[in-house]
C-alpha cells in the first residue's frame, strides 16, 4: 500500500500505484524554450564536430577521437547555454520537483508518477521482444561473411570500427526486414495490457462500448492500429532504401 511503499534516498517512492521520482518543472516558460533551443544548437554541433573528426581519421589515419569530442562539445555548450540563459531570466530553465506525501491518506504528490501497470506492461513486452530482435540482429551479423571481417582487420580497423564501417552495414540488410515485423508485433502486442488492467486503446474502448455502438468504436480501433503499422512500415522501408549500396 501507499502508506507501507518503499522509499529510496527520501526522494523515490514505490508502492502498488507505481514508481514516483523527481521530475523536472520549470517557471519560466520562455526560458525553458530557449535553453531547450539552445540544447539542441549544442547537440548539432557536437554531432557536427563528431563527423569532422571521423573524416579526419579517415583521411589522415590520426585518431582525433571524435565521439569524445562530440559529446565534450555538446555537454560544455548545453551548460553554457544554461548558465546565460539564468543570468539573462534570473532562474535556471528547470528546477527538479521531489515527489513527496501529501494529504489525510498519504498519497504521493509532486514529481513523476509511472503507473504499475504501465511499468509492468512497458517490462513485459520489452523482455518478449528484445529477445526476438537481439536474435535478429545475431543472425544479422553472422550472415555476413568471415572474409569482411578478416580484410577488415588487415587493413587495420580495428575491431569496432570493423563492425561499424564493415559488418553492421551489410547487416542491416539482413536486419531490417524482420525487425520491422518485430515492432509490428511490438504495436499489436499493446493490446494485452487489458489482462492485467491498464486502460490501453483496446480497454478504453471496451468500455466505451456500454455507452457507444460497438461496431463503430471498434472500426475506429481497426483503423488506429492500421495507421500504427502503416506508419512502422512506412518508416522501415524508407530506412532500409537509405541503408541500400
Amino acid at each position: 500500500p501507499v502508506r507501507e511503499g518503499y522509499v529510496l534516498l527520501n526522494s523515490i517512492y514505490i508502492n502498488n500505484a507505481g514508481i514516483s521520482f523527481p521530475w523536472l518543472s520549470s517557471s519560466n516558460v520562455w526560458a525553458a524554450l530557449l535553453w531547450l533551443v539552445l540544447a539542441a544548437v549544442s547537440i548539432a554541433a557536437g554531432v557536427g564536430a563528431q563527423r569532422r573528426r571521423a573524416q579526419r581519421e579517415l583521411a589522415t589515419g590520426k585518431t582525433p577521437y571524435p565521439v569524445f569530442a562530440g559529446y565534450a562539445i555538446a555537454v560544455l555548450a548545453g551548460l553554457a547555454a544554461w548558465l546565460a540563459v539564468s543570468a539573462i531570466f534570473g532562474a535556471s530553465p528547470f528546477s527538479v520537483i521531489v515527489p513527496e506525501p501529501s494529504g489525510r491518506f498519504g498519497r504521493i504528490a509532486g514529481g513523476f508518477t509511472a503507473q504499475a501497470g504501465l511499468l509492468v506492461l512497458l517490462i513485459g513486452l520489452v523482455l518478449y521482444t528484445a529477445a526476438f530482435i537481439a536474435e535478429i540482429v545475431r543472425a544479422g551479423i553472422q550472415a555476413v561473411s568471415r572474409g569482411q571481417t578478416e580484410a577488415a582487420r588487415a587493413v587495420g580497423l580495428s575491431q569496432v570500427n570493423s563492425l561499424r564501417y564493415v559488418v553492421f552495414p551489410q547487416a542491416l540488410r539482413v536486419i531490417i526486414p524482420p525487425w520491422i515485423s518485430q515492432c509490428l508485433n511490438l504495436t499489436k502486442n499493446s493490446s494485452l495490457g487489458v489482462a492485467i488492467g491498464y486502460a490501453e486503446l483496446t480497454g478504453v474502448a471496451q468500455t466505451m462500448t456500454q455507452t457507444a455502438p460497438a461496431i463503430s468504436i471498434f472500426m475506429l480501433i481497426m483503423a488506429a492500429y492500421l495507421a500504427m503499422s502503416l506508419t512502422w512500415s512506412l518508416i522501415g522501408n524508407l530506412y532500409n532504401r537509405h541503408t541500400r549500396f
